[in-house]
């Protein structure tokens, strides 16, 4: 009986200074009441200042539709879930942008980074006017958080310092993205400016991946035959025509 005592003392002591800990790092990342802050602290700000930017959708568990009426309706709570994605998106990057310009950016403190002998380091209250970055495009740029670290964006918002209004969709192909919808989308956006005030200062892009692997590999990959080298086995006309074809699409646009 004492040693089960012992045992749940033990925990209960593991317990708090576990909690001291989280609170610990808590306090760390509370935001400055005034002055520079960085994309972490702006972020965190913007959520305290409105608590729904802080709740992300629940993606619901649907069973695969049985008829063409249930196809249709499906699609459509699809497309609208992925309009109000792009909108929650717009408004989380409109209130960090606006803390960012408002209050002046801190550029982000490199990892472990050694200081050049007889060099001061760079004082608190240093800040920077934050770039304007609107990226489009296909999964390049909206890898499903953990994998890859978050993808492409949230790796160049670390490394930036700055939040980027994306808007790009994983599996989108070219056809769409410059397609007539998410064309006025894009036009909107480029033409309207960004939702904190001012032009845009960088537009990213990415697409053409989607258009020519998948379904379209059938088309200019050959059965396998051991005899080939690997190089070989791509028909090569036709993956230069799926190429031109990619190419006409960003043309046109």
């Amino acid at each position: 009986m004492a040693t089960s005592g012992k045992r749940r003392k033990a925990k209960r002591v593991a317990r708090a200074k576990k909690g001291v800990k989280k609170q610990r790092k808590i306090v760390k990342e509370t935001p400055p009441d005034a002055g520079p802050v960085s994309l972490a602290e702006a972020k965190a700000l913007a959520q305290a200042k409105h608590p729904k930017l802080a709740v992300r959708p629940v993606r619901e568990s649907v069973a695969p539709p049985t008829s063409p009426a249930a196809v249709g309706t499906e699609r459509e709570r699809l497309e609208k879930q992925r309009r109000d994605e792009f909108t929650r998106r717009k408004r989380e990057y409109k209130a960090t942008m606006e803390i960012m310009k408002k209050r002046g950016a801190r550029r982000p403190r490199p990892k472990k980074e050694a200081k050049p002998r007889g060099e001061e380091a760079a004082p608190e209250t240093e800040s920077f006017v934050p770039l304007q970055i609107f990226a489009e495009g296909d999964s390049w740029f909206d890898y499903p958080v953990p994998f890859f670290g978050g993808g492409i964006i949230p790796r160049l918002e670390n490394r930036l310092g700055v939040p980027i209004l994306n808007l790009a969709k994983a599996g989108d192909e070219v056809r769409y993205v410059l397609g007539v919808e998410e064309r006025i989308i894009l036009t909107e956006q480029l033409t309207n400016g960004c939702p904190a005030g001012g032009p845009w200062d960088v537009l990213l892009f990415s697409g053409g991946g989607n258009d020519v692997v998948d379904n379209p590999m059938a088309l200019w990959i050959r059965d396998w035959d051991p005899a080939l080298p690997p190089i070989d086995l791509i028909n090569k006309p036709r993956y230069q025509t799926a190429l031109a074809l990619v190419r006409l699409r960003g043309d046109k646009s």
